[in-house]
């Protein structure tokens, strides 16, 4: 997919268009005819479409992500006989993520590179089959901190359709060849310039009412590789309750386990299921070892995955500024507090 490019043509933009919401229908039943399901954020999650009464891409993003439809929670890889027969389970699936946020897709950049280094193809099938319009947040909610992280721009993202819900309208932009091929079939307005601005005044208004500014990337890096056993990580593992609520719920986390689930005449299938690394039993192995079974260690180790591990492998860290982990967390534990000491703002 392609980044879109508006191009100007008198007061309208070639690629931006308007929706207007009683057309909202329309535009879910076209991708209904191409895209097996369908998926909107319904209160605080992403649902399959149904009634689109109700449906909104204002406020901020769902507390519940759409990275399930993915990187589903559990996933049959293959099944097997006693035999010895193996029956591939990979399939092609053809779905549209509608209503995704900055930081969702973001995040989606993320498990590309976790997925993409040793092709997983359930993951990157998927991926491919899948539809995604993405939509400008019009508030913040008080746990977000995106900012940090680059902000609301789209610059650069990957998606096929892009919402900035004014009301009435829907500003409408095209950021792929399958986005434009939607668009064709609707008749649809070129956008005028002014919704253009409009979008771009609610960013500047989201942002700066987050409060925060751009983190130093190589400042943030280097107090974690110097800073292992800061007083910081004793306070976290005091607080934290081990329960792996901030793993499931992370839009980037991306560890699994794999069971072999069989019934009583030998045959099965291997599964994936989602996996947590602040659980005990992550690190227990066969020998009975566990290698993380201090739950300062498990702690820490979460936090190292979003900022020490992924920046020194991949030059990009694992946390997109969501704020659905402190929003999730029975500690009240914040990603945040960690931040401000390693840019040196806290102790």
């Amino acid at each position: 997919m392609n980044e879109p490019v508006p191009v100007a043509e008198g007061d309208c933009l070639s690629q931006a268009f308007v929706l207007n919401r009683k057309d909202l229908g329309q535009l879910i039943e076209r991708l209904k005819r191409t895209y097996e399901r369908v998926y909107l954020p319904v209160g605080d999650a992403f649902r399959e479409a149904g009634s689109i009464e109700g449906i909104s891409f204002t406020g901020a993003r769902a507390l519940f992500g759409p990275k399930k439809y993915f990187f589903p929670p559990r996933e049959s890889l293959f099944g097997f006989t006693k035999d010895g027969n193996i029956e591939d389970l990979l399939k092609e699936e053809k779905g549209a993520v509608i209503g995704a946020r900055v930081c969702d897709l973001k995040a989606l950049e993320v498990l590309d590179k976790y997925f993409g280094e040793l092709p997983e193809p359930f993951y990157l099938t998927r991926k491919e089959g899948t539809f995604v319009a993405g939509a400008t947040c019009t508030e913040p909610h008080q746990s977000c901190f995106c900012v940090q992280f680059g902000g609301l721009s789209t610059e650069g993202l990957k998606y096929d359709l892009w919402f900035t819900d004014f009301g009435d309208v829907i500003l409408m932009e095209t950021g792929s060849a399958r986005g434009e091929e939607v668009v064709k079939d609707l008749d649809l307005l070129n956008a005028p310039k002014e919704l253009l601005y409009r979008k771009e005044r609610i960013i500047e208004r989201v942002e700066r009412e987050q409060g925060f500014r751009r983190i130093n990337d190589k400042k943030i890096f280097d107090w974690f590789s110097e800073e292992v056993t800061h007083e910081i990580w004793e306070r976290l593992a005091e607080e934290c309750y081990a329960c792996g609520k901030c793993n499931m719920i992370c839009p980037t986390c991306h560890c699994f386990d794999v069971v072999d689930m069989t019934d009583l005449e030998g045959s099965g299938e291997r599964v994936r299921i989602w996996d947590a690394c602040h659980l005990f039993r992550y690190g227990l192995v066969a020998s009975g070892h566990n290698f993380r079974g201090e739950r300062l260690a498990r702690a820490q180790y979460r936090i190292y995955d979003k900022f020490y591990y992924p920046y020194e492998r991949y030059g990009i860290f694992a946390c997109v500024g969501c704020g659905r982990c402190f929003e999730a967390c029975s500690a009240d534990i914040d990603l945040r507090d960690v931040l401000k000491v390693a840019g040196g703002e806290g102790s």
